[in-house]
């Protein structure tokens, strides 16, 4: 049985995926801080916690990324300042070097430590 801080599964998974929402748009070291809480009950309970963390977060920057994709590419059809264009060209440039470092962790998580790390490529 999965144990939890008086929550249901569902409840504590709820919590925890907001946590990291929470931890990702917020610099508030408290989310951080209740997000490892959350990662150790979920590894006391036989699962990687800090594995499905990063794979959420992976998540959200990919989701991240691709909503401002879309974005630049409206902007662009809607004839939208260059300078705004440009500005979120940096945020996906910015994201893409975080979902680097997150599916570098994953793959280490994994057991790929012997592994190289991954570039991302900006030519796509």
């Amino acid at each position: 049985m999965f144990e939890t801080k008086q929550l249901t599964s569902g409840e504590f998974i709820d919590r925890f995926t907001i946590l990291i929402l929470k931890n990702f748009h917020s610099k508030d070291e408290k989310y951080k801080q209740k997000l490892d809480d959350f990662v150790m009950i979920l590894d006391k309970n036989g699962l990687n916690g800090k594995l499905i963390k990063e794979i959420c977060e992976l998540q959200m920057l990919n989701t991240d990324i691709w909503i401002t994709e879309d974005d630049i590419r409206e902007k662009k059809e809607a004839e939208v300042s260059m300078v705004q264009v440009a500005k979120q060209a940096l945020r996906v440039r910015d994201r893409n070097s975080m979902r680097l470092l997150r599916f570098n962790e994953i793959s280490k998580l994994l057991g790929e430590d012997n592994q190289e790390d991954k570039k991302i490529g900006y030519a796509s």
